[in-house]
């Protein structure tokens, strides 16, 4: 079976030598390549029906449309290793820098598109009112065992009224604060980086592209971008938050995206970080008390910890960003 000319062009977009593409068939109608580089494992090239982000006018590789399709247009994916492209777990601020400017792009991009034109995806992104009350009904069916070893995390989180107080004047302003296309997840580990350049390539998840809110995404950025710890770390002393890798988090994703927000979404975009950093501590805990893990690794304590690294992260970022009575 013959390769089109556009999956060759898409396939040289992602690797930059190729010694063989094999079509793996057709699903849904949307077509799947197996592309073989000259050096380095196989990986998977996957057509995505994601009409919302195919007028893309950043040229971002990851996001290249097949134009040919004219009757249902799409974008491409990878699954799998690319041996030109390499994945990170920390970072220094001039990697943060550029993990922002690809989140930033793919915002710019997602958002082109009215929010009709995709059905939503999984509800609830970043919804701190789930989230609080998801806690409170674990709390009432929690053992009393559970429930004191969870005491200082629980008084800790219901301490903070304001950050509910917040997100629902944010809910209750819907013309101020529209619903926007959000990655969802994002992170370093879905960003990918150039082996030469060094510089943001592309966002990986794209075909989890759910409707939220303006912080969502850079909340994310700075929750696990700027922490010195990850969320498994129990090293509490050195849980904390890096300044310049925070600052470039929001100095440039902000200057990358403030054309396409509000003037109030601008004004608090800087609380983002604050807000998903409590709605992880909220969840971390509720699983605690429910015990539903989310992770393979069967341990009793083990999202308890979880949900205390995310506190101490949270009192460190308050000290970076303190809640400001502006955002009332």
């Amino acid at each position: 079976m013959q390769v089109p000319e556009y999956v060759k062009k898409a396939a040289t977009q992602f690797c930059r030598q190729i010694a063989n593409i094999v079509p793996l068939g057709k699903l849904a109608n949307l077509s799947s390549y197996e592309v073989l580089p000259v050096q380095g494992p196989a990986f998977i090239l996957k057509e995505l029906p994601i009409t919302a982000l195919a007028n893309n006018l950043e040229g971002s590789w990851q996001w290249l449309c097949n134009t040919e399709t004219v009757e249902a247009p799409v974008i491409w994916t990878v699954l799998g290793a690319v041996p030109d492209l390499y994945q990170i777990t920390r970072c220094d601020a001039p990697l943060a820098t550029e993990i922002a400017s690809a989140y930033a792009r793919f915002f710019r991009t997602a958002n082109q598109q009215p929010m009709v034109d995709r059905q939503p995806g999984l509800p609830d992104l970043h919804n701190l009112n789930a989230g609080k009350k998801g806690l409170e009904t674990a709390i009432e069916q929690a053992p009393i065992k559970k429930l004191l070893k969870a005491t200082h995390v629980i008084a800790s989180l219901r301490e903070r009224v304001p950050y509910l107080a917040l997100y629902n004047r944010i809910l209750s302003d819907k013309k101020t604060f529209p619903l926007r296309w959000m990655h969802g997840s994002a992170g370093p580990g879905n960003t990918l980086f150039d082996a030469e350049t060094h510089k943001a390539w592309s966002v990986l998840g794209i075909e989890q592209v759910k409707p939220g809110l303006f912080f969502s995404d850079l909340g994310e950025l700075l929750r696990t971008v700027a922490s010195t710890e990850d969320e498994d770390s129990r090293v509490w002393e050195n849980v904390g938050i890096s300044q310049p890798v925070y600052d470039s988090l929001l100095t440039t994703y902000l200057q990358l995206v403030k054309n396409s927000l509000t003037e109030e979404e601008i004004k608090l975009l800087p609380c983002a970080g604050l807000l998903v950093t409590y709605l992880q501590a909220l969840l971390f805990t509720t699983d605690y008390l429910r015990n539903a893990p989310r992770t393979t690794f069967n341990e009793e304590d083990l999202n308890l910890h979880r949900a205390f690294n995310q506190l101490i992260l949270l009192e460190k970022m308050e000290a970076v960003q303190p809640f400001s009575p502006d955002w009332k």
